[in-house]
């Protein structure tokens, strides 16, 4: 009875507090931020906008009294607000979360698209889960260190009266309903617990069946999941109800599902058209439909036999089966044969999305500028007729305008406004034999890679192999430079949580492949792994010293070019070059070094630089892409002028105007504006 009596009160004392003392404090960067920061804009790659950079510490308006503060970079990337979801983006510096006044944080959730698992506190105790994190302490300040790519969609502290007890909570989160499994976490607002639970419906305090928790745990049935803490006597619990799909008896009949239904999807004999990219496209006796994430190495031509489960979506006009992490797949594949429809590009277009692998002999296929980027289509004379696209993300082998021989499947994009693009998704270029899935050759080095056939499956060996740089984009993809003694090479998310200038000694399992011409060694999904490849600091690269001309032989090499004198195309979105005589390169911004801005550049035309980067090849023009520079002739004495009638820039490469006091440049030259 005093048990109970005792468990009853601080049951009590947890919702009295809850109500009297703690308030939820959200900073939604998605959907506020320009409230959370007035007067800043956001970063775009494909614009190349940088409004949204935090180029100095910035502290947000205040929610409630409280504030967070974005320092500026402290290496890499700047952090930014960015102009897609997750807005805040940070890869180094710090992020300072502040109390309102009288108050101290006792929890701080974070809502996240990636979070780096190297962030730490100088304070209590941080927690992450996937993407996601959480913290548990009472402080008025909390300042999170950003190891690394870090994107933030919002987060939520809970604040309390100063020197105020926090009471024991409990949260048990996981997805009510749901299909196959769902993952079960279970967190506590407390430095010191010791936490029990069942699935069985029993009390986890006196039940034979209590498992102490220390990791998430997944659970396949309906259950109620009771949790008790030893230390803080608290207990809750939370149901989580197993749905029931809907049943699809063929591809038609999926298709004939509401939007965002999930099913049992029975595939009868159902031949692969297409596969590659977790994209595989099938088609029964009633139609045709494109599986993302089937998660069976398949190839063109098998047949498949049994039931997925799915989510039905349409994703750029073209239906899907989208298959997530917990959703049961039970399928046999066996051997069967395709043979492609002969036909023209003209026939292709008037076809049905996905019927037939179509074999287009002898076409005409050209490059037309897309943004920062280029797309290729097949002509009929001056007449563009449909686009090349590489769905399946075998390899971008048509990198140049030319005549080729083309296998793909008729598929299409419709864009957010409502045009529609008539598609050639590649399955095959040439009449070569592809390499088959799952056929794993080895290569003793970099270069034995590069020997190798398109495609082709690698067991590639490293030796005292050295990492010269890596990147992560905004959207999360990693290209790693790795030399050897046979040459250098580009891992496309294929080597994860590697260091500049660590040393690679081991194995690892890759696909050669192409993009634009650039050669990689490209993550395969199941097989890419770090198991067997031992990545340990090491001394400083050593950076070639080449000519302009070697460029070709130093492809992923990190290089120093000396003597390169700036210029410019003069166009709208203009390119810059390093030249030296009669040779240039493209100076290409790669890695978004600030420097090197398309203002920072503009600044530099005319001057002459030592540029150390990393050579890369985009459909055979070869780019330098700097991490750093030494002026040979450049921006060296800050004289003093009277007369300012040029453009000029301040030191961080933007341009100013007449107005502006302090150093800036123009014509090259370093001036103090007075």
């Amino acid at each position: 009875m005093n048990k109970f009596l005792r468990l009853s009160f601080v049951a009590m004392l947890m919702a009295v507090c809850n109500i009297t003392f703690a308030e939820d404090i959200k900073f939604d960067f998605d959907n506020d931020y320009q409230t959370i920061f007035p007067g800043m804009g956001l970063s775009s790659q494909e614009t190349d906008d940088n409004d949204g950079d935090f180029t100095q510490t910035t502290t947000s308006a205040a929610i409630s009294g409280a504030t967070v503060t974005v320092s500026a970079k402290t290496s890499g990337n700047e952090n930014r607000l960015w102009a897609s979801s997750p807005r805040l983006r940070m890869y180094s510096g710090t992020l300072t979360l502040t109390a309102p006044a009288g108050k101290e944080i006792a929890s701080i959730s974070f809502e996240c698209g990636k979070w780096n698992q190297g962030n730490t506190v100088n304070v209590g105790t941080l927690t992450p889960s996937g993407n996601n994190a959480s913290w548990v302490g009472q402080q008025s300040e909390v300042v999170v260190t950003i190891a690394g790519n870090t994107q933030i969609k919002s987060l939520t502290m809970t604040v309390v009266d100063e020197g105020q007890e926090v009471p024991a909570e409990i949260k048990i989160e996981g997805t009510t309903p749901f299909y196959g499994s769902t993952e079960v976490t279970v967190s506590i607002n407390k430095d010191t617990y010791d936490l029990y639970y069942t699935t069985d419906g029993s009390n986890p305090e006196t039940s034979q069946t209590a498992v102490q928790y220390t990791a998430p745990f997944t659970i396949t049935e309906t259950c109620t999941v009771k949790v008790f803490d030893e230390i803080s006597q608290v207990s809750a619990e939370q149901t989580f109800d197993k749905a029931t799909p809907a049943e699809a008896a063929n591809i038609a009949a999926f298709i004939a599902l509401e939007e965002n239904t999930v099913a049992n999807l029975t595939l009868t004999d159902a031949i692969v058209l297409g596969h590659g990219n977790n994209n595989t496209v099938v088609k029964d006796a009633t139609g045709s439909l494109l599986i993302y994430y089937l998660g069976e190495d398949v190839k063109q031509g098998q047949k498949i036999n049994g039931t997925v489960m799915a989510k039905r979506i349409v994703y750029g006009g073209v239906d899907e089966a989208s298959v997530a992490k917990n959703f049961i797949v039970d399928v046999t594949v066996t051997d069967g044969s395709l043979t492609p429809v002969e036909a023209t590009a003209a026939d292709i277009v008037a076809k049905p999305l996905m019927t037939e692998v179509y074999k287009l002999t002898d076409v005409t296929v050209k490059a037309a500028a897309f943004g920062n980027g280029t797309r290729y289509y097949i002509y009929n004379g001056n007449e563009q007729v449909i686009q090349l696209y590489d769905e399946f993300k075998i390899s971008n082998m048509i990198a140049a305008d030319g005549t080729y021989t083309i296998e793909g499947i008729r598929g299409k994009y419709v864009d957010k406004e409502n045009v529609e693009t008539a598609q050639l998704w590649i399955t095959k270029v040439g009449d070569g034999a592809e390499p088959q899935p799952g056929e794993v050759v080895k290569a003793n080095n970099i270069a034995e890679l590069l020997a190798t056939p398109l495609n082709t499956e690698v067991e590639l060996t490293l030796t005292n192999a050295k990492v010269l740089y890596t990147f992560t984009t905004n959207n999360g993809n990693t290209s790693t430079y790795v030399r050897d003694a046979s040459g250098s090479l580009t891992f496309y998310n294929s080597l994860k949580d590697v260091a500049k200038n660590e040393d690679l000694n081991g194995t690892i399992v890759v696909k050669h492949t192409e993009y634009n011409k650039l050669p990689q060694a490209q993550v395969i999904e199941g097989k890419t792994n770090m198991d067997n490849l031992l990545h340990q600091a090491g001394s400083e690269a050593t950076v070639n010293t080449i000519t302009i001309a070697d460029a070709a032989n130093h492809v992923a090499d990190l290089v120093t070019i000396n003597n390169l004198t700036v210029s410019s195309d003069g166009a709208d979105n203009p390119k810059f070059y390093g030249n030296n005589g009669d040779a240039s390169i493209q100076i290409y911004n790669q890695f978004w070094v600030e420097e090197y801005s398309k203002e920072g550049l503009a600044a530099m035309v005319g001057n002459t630089y030592n540029i150390t980067g990393i050579v890369l090849v985009h459909n055979s023009n070869y780019e330098i892409c700097p991490i750093e520079s030494g002026m040979v002739n450049g921006i060296n004495d800050v004289v003093t002028e009277a007369n300012f009638n040029g453009v000029m820039y301040n030191i961080a490469g933007q341009k100013v105007n007449e107005t502006y006091k302090g150093i800036v440049i123009m014509n090259g030259k370093k001036m103090i504006r007075k």
